[in-house]
């Protein structure tokens, strides 16, 4: 769904940049330059959306101005790549290529609020190098649904995964509103969760939703209803095996303390990793993210996939 929304977007951001770069033509401009001069018009625009999410949030009050800017042009860099190239054309997309035979426990990318499956590219093709090709990312279509139906769509999907690869858990790896998602499935036990990773997530809600949601319905209001009933919960939970990804210059979630869950590092079930001034977006590409990530299914999960696939084997023979 919101691919489609983003193509139909993009063409007609095209058609009035065209009309644009005609318009200067006929006042005596070349081709070359109107043309230039409209696309740096797509360009400014998004910039624009992106330094005004790092103005409300405060991302950059901890930052010197040099690391502060290198940030900022990260984060406005991986946005153009993301709702111009990956976004909109996930539709397209052919699945992420498997080897003949696949490895590893089954990883299942939840995406945030206005984003999709395409978003994890980056991330997908660094983990099938380290060994885990057992993986798939969904669409929840969040934009115009509750977090209730998001979760009953995720549900429906990842229960089709697990039987079709046989399998009897999954690790879920969530960014922003999918990783408050992953972590609500794996407390209310909806689907057998071995562990999660939870990127980014507003756990304690973010101002700058108040923009876009409800308290019933949207990404993660400070005051929503749904995320105030689902922190009750938490406090009587299991504890999970969890590894919770946050950055003190997270221009999404703010205050960026909200992302934070205060997990003991040296915990069995959980470790909260603090980074300083990857954006939002950014930490979907992030080296540093993803090597943590890797590093955590390596030492957390495998042991148990070998384990499970063991006792496979004992029950078949």
């Amino acid at each position: 769904m919101l691919a489609l929304g983003l193509l139909a977007a993009l063409l007609f951001e095209a058609l009035l940049l065209i009309t644009l770069g005609m318009l200067l033509i006929r006042n005596g401009i070349s081709p070359a330059i109107a043309f230039a001069y409209a696309a740096m018009l797509a360009v400014i625009w998004r910039i624009a959306i992106v330094l005004g999410s790092y103005l409300l949030s405060g991302a950059t009050k901890s930052q010197r101005p040099a690391e502060a800017v290198r940030n900022f042009l990260s984060e406005a860099q991986t946005m153009l790549y993301l709702y111009t190239l990956a976004m909109p054309f996930a539709a397209f997309r052919k699945q992420h290529p498997k080897a003949q035979e696949a490895h590893g426990p089954t990883v299942i990318f939840l995406h945030g609020f206005m984003c999709n499956a395409g978003m994890w590219g980056t991330f997908q093709s660094a983990l099938s190098r380290a060994g885990f090709t057992r993986q798939h990312a969904i669409n929840v279509d969040p934009l115009f649904r509750s977090m209730n139906a998001c979760m009953d769509s995720a549900v429906r999907q990842i229960q089709q995964i697990l039987r079709k690869e046989n399998q009897r858990s999954c690790v879920l790896i969530g960014h922003s509103m999918g990783g408050v998602m992953a972590r609500m499935l794996a407390i209310r036990e909806l689907l057998p969760i071995y562990a999660i990773v939870t990127i980014g997530a507003p756990h304690a809600g973010t101002a700058l939703a108040r923009w876009v949601s409800s308290v019933h319905a949207g990404p993660a209001r400070v005051d929503s209803a749904w995320l105030l009933a689902f922190q009750a919960e938490t406090r009587h939970a299991k504890p999970i095996r969890q590894l919770n990804i946050w950055s003190d210059g997270d221009n999404i979630v703010a205050p960026q303390q909200s992302a934070k869950l205060c997990l003991d590092a040296d915990a069995v079930y959980g470790a909260d990793l603090q980074l300083s001034g990857i954006g939002h977006l950014s930490m979907v590409a992030s080296p540093t993210v993803i090597s943590s990530v890797i590093t955590f299914l390596q030492t957390k999960c495998l042991s148990t996939e070998s384990t499970i696939e063991s006792n496979r084997h004992a029950e078949r023979t």
